[in-house]
């Protein structure tokens, strides 16, 4: 009996130390983790800053500050014509084309719908497959013209994205527009309508 006494006793002193031994462990886990994040954010926080120096002695537009970005999502189902109405626009007001897939099931199919939409110049525009957008974006009819404003990256952050949308067959002046008088990224669109009537 008095075995088993001690034995229990000395397995709740061992249990006990254990728990507490945890414990510690817990907290110095969570201290290396903070001194980890404060770190790196230190670090990135000195990147940014070199690489913002570095831009402006390029005279580059700082790219770290956040972008916004102008997208038409389109279906090589649209009519020619009118895809290449948006072609052109998209040229004019910086914007990307965005197809949800191949056309056919074929890159060859999307080369030649994409060489139909040079303009007079044979110039084209940026053209982009990305099914994820048209999720992210909830898209699910085409056309629809969505300026999005993504700040800078960090790699502690999850990053907010603001953006406006419309949806139907309108031009992407009228989306701008419509984005300067009434959306989230007032500023944004109509930087971009400025640009294009200078």
């Amino acid at each position: 009996m008095r075995f088993s006494l001690i034995v229990i006793t000395l397995f709740a002193l061992c249990s006990r130390s254990f728990a507490e031994s945890i414990a510690d462990d817990n907290v110095v886990l969570k201290w290396a983790q903070d001194l980890s994040d404060s770190a790196q954010d230190m670090v990135w926080q000195d990147l940014l800053k070199k690489f913002n120096e570095q831009e402006q002695l390029e005279g580059v537009i700082s790219t770290a500050q956040g972008t916004s970005k102008l997208y038409v999502f389109i279906s090589s189902s649209m009519p020619v014509p009118l895809l290449k109405e948006y072609a052109s626009d998209a040229l004019k007001y910086d914007a990307t084309l965005v197809f949800k897939g191949l056309p056919e099931g074929s890159f060859k199919e999307l080369a030649e719908l994409i060489v139909q939409l040079k303009d007079n110049n044979d110039n084209i525009a940026n053209a982009t497959i990305d099914d994820e957008s048209f999720e992210r974006f909830s898209v699910s009819s085409v056309p629809t013209i969505i300026l999005t404003s993504e700040p800078p990256y960090h790699p502690n952050q999850t990053p907010y994205i603001k953006f406006d949308k419309i949806t139907g067959n309108v031009g992407i002046k009228y989306a701008l527009e419509q984005f300067r008088d009434s959306g989230d990224l007032r500023e944004e669109a109509a930087k971009r309508l400025e640009r294009v009537n200078d």
